[in-house]
């Protein structure tokens, strides 16, 4: 009897949550990367509706309401919610297009006449088409444990076709990207308690990835890597902007100086390797790019998970994920996506 209690009284308070909550409405409109409406496509909003107690800080309940987009790729929401954030994603992406994994609106941090603002704002999210997936040399370096630059202080080139360090190194021929890295340790603190408190590691440390031919280098884009479509990058490399050089730092000589290069959570890279030029023009290359960071170590250790599309014509970087042309290695179980 008690137990049946407990459950009446937390579904009539959930009731009385949602009933109560502010008043949300939302329009998404729907396009393609052209900016073309795309109609009856399954879209998807979700809200918070409360959370069931249990370890840790308990689990979430979140509900969802699924509409077809209209004629002008619109579809719009009404709901109640708790939180200032509503959710949304294509609910099944239609064929030719890749799956999507939506994203998060958030209204103002509190609500007016009890309606969250803005009302009934129009978020445009962007579904992706396929359209030329090509097989790739795909690694994740270091996925189960660093991958050691052979040598410090001193330019190591990798070999992205063969996933190695160049020879005399590794298998590799052709110095893809050029790494080197310098690492200073320094002696604790003079006033350090290393019986209390430990070791304080005091380190300066630089970092460079830098490219074998003229025309080569390297760019960023920014894109949240678990949100919008499942092809985070662009369907194909720009012609123009890159760098021939990456740089990265950090330096921690005190417990209050501790000095980092700033880069951005969501920042990825795009690439290109094996320039060929003719008259000043880049006129063949192979283009790729780097989901996430480039990470080192202190140790010397490198992880980051690159695309290579081998094809000097093409500049897709849409990836086949049926076609991987590295051949996984033991222990490998990373399954890219495109």
């Amino acid at each position: 009897m008690k137990s049946f209690l407990g459950c009446v009284a937390l579904l009539t308070t959930m009731a009385a949550c949602s009933f109560l909550s502010p008043r949300a409405r939302i329009t998404m409109h729907l396009v393609d990367e052209s900016g073309a409406a795309l109609a009856d496509v399954p879209i998807q909003v979700e809200r918070y509706t409360h959370t069931i107690p249990g370890p840790e800080l308990g689990i979430d309940q979140w509900d969802a309401v699924t509409h077809l987009t209209d004629a002008i790729g619109n579809s719009t929401f009404t709901t109640r919610s708790p939180l200032n954030r509503l959710g949304y994603m294509v609910a099944n992406a239609p064929p030719g297009f890749y799956e999507d994994r939506g994203g998060e609106f958030l209204f103002d941090h509190e609500p007016s006449w009890g309606r969250w603002r803005p009302w009934n704002p129009t978020v445009t999210h962007v579904l992706k088409r396929i359209v030329n997936p090509v097989p790739m040399h795909v690694r994740y370096v270091g996925f189960n444990w660093e991958e050691k630059i052979p040598v410090m202080e001193e330019p190591v080139g990798f070999d992205l076709v063969k996933s190695d360090w160049v020879k005399p190194h590794g298998e590799g021929e052709v110095p893809d990207f050029v790494f080197w890295l310098k690492v200073e340790r320094f002696p604790d603190p003079p006033d350090w308690d290393v019986k209390k408190q430990g070791h304080f590691q005091r380190y300066r440390t630089r970092f460079r990835v830098s490219f074998s031919n003229e025309g080569d280098g390297i760019q960023p884009f920014c894109v949240k890597l678990r949100t919008g479509s499942e092809l985070i990058s662009p369907s194909q490399a720009p012609l123009t902007g890159y760098t021939n050089e990456y740089v990265r730092f950090s330096e921690r000589l005190s417990p209050s100086h501790s000095i980092q290069e700033k880069w951005q959570e969501e920042q990825n890279y795009l690439f290109r390797v094996r320039s060929e030029r003719r008259d000043g023009e880049v006129v063949r290359a192979c283009y790729g790019k780097i989901y996430g960071n480039i990470d080192y170590s202190l140790e010397g250790g490198v992880q980051f998970l690159y695309y290579l599309n081998p094809d000097p014509t093409s500049r897709s970087l849409e990836f086949d994920t049926k076609r991987n042309l590295c051949t996984p290695r033991e222990g490998e179980n990373y399954a890219p996506g495109p």
